[in-house]
């Protein structure tokens, strides 16, 4: 009747997958949940936006991350990040049927219960994931991470591909180390 709705993204997602306990179906077999974990099940969570008239019903497989939100809500209020220095990626681009400027690769990082040694870590792109501690997956061929690729199975591309994905992990290690140092985690941390 004001016509709120026709100026107005409405944006539904989650933090993370369902738990254990939940099992679903996934092209016919069963994908249980994965809560705490960096596995697809932990982390592949949906999200949904509309704004009628402006955002088209279709799916898009770029890979989003909760980094991408702050400059994709800048752009949806003609503002910009100015001179801070951010991670993410607006994907407003993507909304309006563009191809924008999609993200090559996702970071995550999950303690729960912030006890050193017990830190995951991943660096993912479409098609592959690599732990902190080197398990390599083909995650679009083994959804459930039951298989880690070996370096002796690896392709010549497969192995630029886990040295990409090494290099993410290492450029964010920085970070990881200055949070161990904020909380209080500092024994044997070197900043750089």
């Amino acid at each position: 009747r004001h016509g709120l709705l026709e100026n107005t993204y409405l944006i539904f997602t989650g933090d993370n997958g369902t738990d254990r306990t939940i099992v679903s179906a996934l092209n016919g077999q069963p994908f249980p949940g994965r809560k705490g974990t960096l596995t697809d099940g932990g982390t592949h969570v949906p999200l949904i936006v509309s704004r009628p008239g402006t955002v088209s019903a279709k799916v898009h497989n770029d890979l989003i991350d909760f980094s991408d939100f702050l400059p994709t809500f800048c752009e949806i209020a003609n503002s910009n990040t100015g001179q801070l220095s951010v991670d993410g990626n607006s994907f407003l681009p993507q909304l309006h049927g563009e191809t924008g400027n999609p993200r090559e690769f996702v970071y995550c990082w999950y303690n729960r219960d912030m006890v050193p040694g017990k830190t995951q870590v991943t660096a993912r792109n479409q098609r592959y994931k690599l732990y902190r501690g080197g398990k390599f997956y083909d995650v679009l061929n083994d959804l459930q991470e039951k298989q880690p690729l070996t370096t002796d199975s690896l392709t010549p591309e497969q192995v630029a591909i886990k040295g990409e994905l090494q290099d993410v992990l290492d450029h964010y290690e920085q970070f990881d180390r200055l949070a161990q140092v904020i909380d209080g985690r500092q024994e044997n941390i070197r900043i750089f």
